[in-house]
């Protein structure tokens, strides 16, 4: 799998993914996408853990550490 995301401008993104595997696929495919800006909206973290099988060894990282070095 390739991903390319190029800036098309201030709001959009042009997204690329190709997948090459030739065991799933008869021939290689591209998907293209333009990522446009959501106005007045925030990104919200998911985690999924529903069917997490390994759940008593993930270890929690503090807020601060998965947004960088801020406060």
């Amino acid at each position: 799998m390739t991903e390319a995301f190029q800036k098309a401008g201030a709001d959009v993104i042009h997204y690329t993914v190709t997948y090459d595997d030739p065991v799933m696929f008869a021939k290689p495919w591209t998907l293209k996408l333009d990522l446009k800006r959501q106005k007045n909206t925030r990104i919200l973290e998911y985690v999924c853990e529903e069917n997490e099988r390994d759940q008593k060894r993930l270890l929690s990282t503090p807020k601060t550490e998965r947004q960088g070095t801020r406060p």
